[in-house]
């Protein structure tokens, strides 16, 4: 008698923000009205893993805030077990904003929005007892005090207040630990060019007619409950329990350099010893967050997974080149480097030499941020269910491509049907498929 395979199980570790996007492009001092949601790559990359029917939980610090209450809250709605978070009461849940910028020209094929951001940057410095994130070149920012207990599961708060301690300053507002109130104590972030800004990895599909409009991303995570993430958070039986059983642990680069506690915390987790589970790393180069440390930090970390995703042009940052063939030299350690080159295509190389290609699909994009989370979830949950490079590769482009077209940082999954349809149609077929705010349009 014959069983079906157990379904695959991930765990995804990393920050999880509050978003912010106004009702209408312009400078954020004219919006009156702004849409909520949670956004963070690992826990988009999650929520998509979700919704493609994978097993998945995920693991990170939030304030014991409402703003934590409400990302806990819409992430564990898109089907993600969160029973691995730890609430801190001294910290608040860090947040970003999204401005539109309306004087941005039409877009032509291959290209996307840039998005920009501010925060970051210098990271809390383990034993000094503070946590000091710097905003921009200028970095500046303070923190609070040093890293509160862990061990505490959903529901339960940790720490206590420190001696003199009101309030945590979050970039250019205080956030006061006892309700959460902002107020006008601020230190003003200063900004990155849009030069140094971030272009979404893996945006797989050329923008259609019409405008997109630019976003300047504004972080205020300075001193939150997720830079105090440190290697203590993998204790307690629930979070043991969790890795224990995952298939595949997802993890990024903006962990790495949100503090060096947090740092400490990946590189603990990679270098345990994992019986069968899959280490999947995606570089997600963030300008800001390391312009005062060390990026072989990074270089490091990819050495210790299993898969390895990297768009063209953060490598080229990082690691001097794009050449995928190159980067695979440069990484041999992990089974697959996987290069994601914007509106063109991806390209897998495996260690025994195999490289696989695929182009991306056309998109009319509507934001370009998450696109890269909903690549690396298509390809992750695809690689879970043992498909060929080819069609791990498809899913990827395919849950990028409908990441491009909302507004919030993730998109409702494919349904069944349209991923059997796309994953088995001819290459010929593949590029006139064409995906928009509208739906998918395949050829007929």
């Amino acid at each position: 008698m014959s069983t079906s395979p157990p379904e695959p199980r991930a765990v995804c570790l990393g920050e999880s923000m509050i978003v912010l996007v106004p009702d209408e492009a312009g400078p954020l001092e004219h919006s009156r009205v702004f849409h909520r949601s949670a956004g963070g790559a690992e826990s988009n990359v999650a929520g998509t893993l979700a919704g493609l029917g994978v097993t998945t939980s995920w693991v990170s610090r939030l304030g014991a805030d409402g703003f934590g209450r409400y990302v806990l809250t819409d992430i564990a709605a898109r089907g993600v077990d969160v029973s691995g978070v730890e609430l801190d009461p001294l910290r608040p849940t860090g947040l970003y904003v999204k401005e539109r910028d309306t004087s941005t020209g039409r877009t032509g094929p291959g290209s996307v929005a840039v998005g920009v951001e501010h925060g970051g940057g210098q990271a809390d410095r383990p034993g000094d007892g503070s946590v000091v994130e710097g905003h921009g070149a200028a970095g500046i920012g303070a923190g609070i005090g040093a890293a509160a207990g862990a061990g505490a599961e959903v529901g339960d708060v940790v720490g206590s207040p420190r001696r003199g301690t009101d309030t945590a300053t979050t970039g250019r507002a205080t956030v006061d630990p006892a309700d959460g109130v902002l107020g006008e104590d601020t230190p003003r972030p200063a900004t990155e060019d849009a030069g140094e800004g971030r272009r979404e990895r893996g945006c797989p599909g050329a923008a259609g007619p019409g405008d997109v409009s630019r976003r300047r991303m504004h972080y205020y995570r300075t001193g939150s409950a997720a830079s105090a993430m440190a290697p203590e958070l993998l204790d307690g039986d629930r979070r043991h329990a969790l890795f224990a059983a995952a298939d595949l642990v997802h993890v990024t680069g903006i962990t790495a350099g949100i503090s060096d506690s947090a740092a400490e915390l990946l590189f603990t987790l990679l270098r345990r010893p994992r019986a069968g589970t899959l280490i999947s790393f995606d570089l997600n180069w963030r300008p800001i967050l390391w312009h005062d440390r060390d990026p072989s930090t990074l270089a490091r970390l990819c050495a210790l997974a299993d898969i390895v995703l990297l768009g063209a042009d953060e490598a080229e940052a990082v690691f001097g080149t794009a050449d995928p063939e190159r980067l695979r030299d440069l990484l041999p350690e992990p089974r697959t480097v996987l290069v994601k080159d914007d509106a063109h295509e991806a390209v897998a190389l495996d260690r025994d030499g195999t490289r696989t290609t695929v182009a991306a699909l056309r998109v009319d994009v509507v934001d370009p941020v998450g696109a890269g989370d909903g690549f690396a979830a298509g390809y992750l949950a695809a690689t879970l269910r043992g498909m060929t490079p080819q069609r791990c590769l498809r899913l990827g482009h395919l849950c990028a491509a409908l990441a491009l077209t909302v507004q919030d940082d993730h998109a409702p999954p494919p349904d069944p049907a349209t991923v059997e349809t796309l994953l088995t149609c001819t290459d010929q077929e593949w590029l006139r498929v064409r995906v928009g705010a509208d739906g998918i349009r395949t050829p007929s």
